[in-house]
């Protein structure tokens, strides 16, 4: 499971949480909304079903609504509306539906909160906002994993990290076990691939393998990253010359003593004699 996944799931949980929100919001509104006798002019059961060719009878996916349908006026206009609460919905008990049908018979007066602004929004229980623990709960909790997620990924790119990695690259290199130590190495550079240290590191242990095209191609990168830096000059140049490019050994070794670095005269005396 990768980025995407849980981008998704975190923005879901964010969303439903928002929604919550909103929710809650709308419903403090409400209860400030002015009041008028309304009437129900009808009420009926809903089933919700899915998929559509299932029978009924036997299919595990019914929610239960109720259509509460009421009429009431604003001076000298009639509305209607068949909102209940803020959270209307279906549910999986057709009880709770049925509770709602009989609170709510055909003919029964009602009490009715309209907007004042919008009289066409009106809602019977504005104080009513159902069930909501369950999308609390789920919502908080993907929230929860999914920012944990993301916190913990943060981890790795941040440059103690990153040193976690190289430190652990090395341990494994000592100890031989190799393959552990390549994977550390190459996952500093895919965190970070504009670090020097990831590129010097992972050279060194091709360095120490012999693989010499691998090294020289990783002191390149290290080398683009720092011109400066005197021990990728001379390291590239070992990897040169274990590779018996003698010229360009002989280059690198020359620039490393120019930047400092102090070479030893036997490795010289191995470069020249290449190049007789």
């Amino acid at each position: 499971m990768g980025k995407l996944f849980w981008g998704i799931i975190t923005v879901t949980g964010i969303a439903i949480l928002f929604w919550i929100c909103c929710l809650l919001v709308a419903s403090r509104d409400a209860t400030q909304w002015i009041q008028t006798k309304g009437q129900v002019v009808s009420s009926l059961l809903t089933i919700d079903h899915l998929p559509k060719f299932v029978d009924l009878r036997d299919d595990p996916t019914r929610w239960y609504g109720s259509d509460v349908l009421y009429e009431y006026s604003v001076g000298d206009i009639t509305y209607l509306s068949n909102k209940v609460s803020m959270n209307d919905g279906s549910v999986r008990s057709p009880q709770s539906a049925l509770k709602v049908m009989n609170k709510y018979r055909h003919q029964h007066e009602v009490t009715v909160y309209f907007n004042p602004s919008n009289p066409k929004q009106a809602v019977l229980e504005p104080w009513n906002i159902g069930d909501i623990y369950l999308q609390l709960m789920v919502g908080g909790l993907f929230t929860i994993l999914g920012l944990f997620y993301f916190y913990e990924h943060s981890l790795e790119t941040k440059p103690w990290g990153v040193d976690n990695h190289l430190r652990w690259g090395s341990i494994y290199q000592k100890q031989g076990k190799l393959d552990l130590a390549l994977g550390e190495f190459n996952k500093v550079i895919e965190l970070n691939p504009h670090m020097i240290q990831g590129y010097k590191s992972r050279g060194g242990f091709y360095l120490e393998q012999g693989n010499w095209d691998l090294a020289i191609a990783d002191y390149i990168e290290a080398n683009y990253i720092d011109p400066t830096d005197a021990s990728v000059y001379f390291n590239r140049a070992q990897a040169y010359l274990g590779n018996k490019q003698y010229d360009k050994a002989l280059v690198d070794i020359e620039k490393a003593q120019e930047k400092g670095f102090k070479v030893k005269p036997e490795i010289l005396q191995e470069i020249k004699k290449g190049l007789i």
